[in-house]
């Protein structure tokens, strides 16, 4: 995967307080989410905020 073109989605559903990992979380294409790939392992570790439905990209808002 192009990092450059790319950006953070959810692979499964993620509960609300739900830990990211690459479990639930990857980078696909197009880019055109808000948190870009190179920020993929900044939020491994973090809870969600809400529930995020598979196949999201995901949002600053949607993680602590």
């Amino acid at each position: 995967i192009d990092f450059a073109y790319a950006c953070v989605v959810s692979i499964r559903e993620i509960l609300p307080e739900e830990r990211l990992t690459m479990e639930n979380i990857w980078v696909k294409r197009p880019g055109t989410g808000q948190i870009k790939a190179v920020e993929f392992e900044n939020l491994l570790g973090k809870k969600a905020q809400r529930y995020i439905p598979k196949n999201t990209q995901l949002d600053w808002a949607d993680v602590e």
